[in-house]
Formats: structure tokens, C-alpha cells, sequence
């Protein structure tokens, strides 16, 4: 593994972890009050895309990296994006 896909590794990492307090938040209190459904949607979207690419680097015979932080970083803010549209359309 070369040093920039240790960088890479390390601030998908941090990146991954930056979300889990907004995480906890939502499923305390359950409050979705102050947080945009569209951009949560947007960046979303932008992570399908880019394990598009993680994918197809992979198969080239590199990127697992990639495919790691993409990874991680997607379920994080998919996870906001179900919570905040549960407790806003489908709680009581």
C-alpha cells in the first residue's frame, strides 16, 4: 500500500467517524429539525456515483482503498438520509 492510499485510507477513516455524532443525534432525539432532506439526497447520490468509479478502478486492479472509504462513508450519511426521512414523514 503507497503512502497516498494510506492518506486516502486514513481521512476516508476520519471522514467515516465525522458522521456517527450526527447519527446519534437523530436517533436520540429523533429531531430532524435544521437539516436539509435535499442535500443529505445530493450527497447521496454523489456517493452512488463515485463507488461507480471505486468499482471500476477495482476491477482494474486498483482502488480497494476506494472502495473502503466510499463504502463506509455512503452507509454513514444513507443512514442519515433514512433516519432524517423516517422521523420526519413516517414516526408519530
Amino acid at each position: 500500500m503507497t503512502l497516498t492510499e494510506i492518506l486516502y485510507l486514513i481521512g476516508g477513516i476520519i471522514l467515516t467517524f465525522a458522521a456517527l455524532p450526527q447519527i446519534t443525534q437523530l436517533y436520540m432525539t429523533k429531531n430532524t429539525e435544521g437539516l436539509n432532506l435535499l442535500t443529505f439526497l445530493m450527497i447521496t447520490t454523489g456517493y452512488i456515483l463515485k463507488m461507480f468509479y471505486a468499482i471500476y478502478t477495482a476491477i482494474n486492479g486498483y482502488g480497494i482503498v476506494l472502495i473502503i472509504t466510499t463504502s463506509l462513508g455512503f452507509l454513514n450519511i444513507l443512514t442519515v438520509t433514512f433516519l432524517i426521512i423516517y422521523y420526519r414523514y413516517f414516526s408519530e
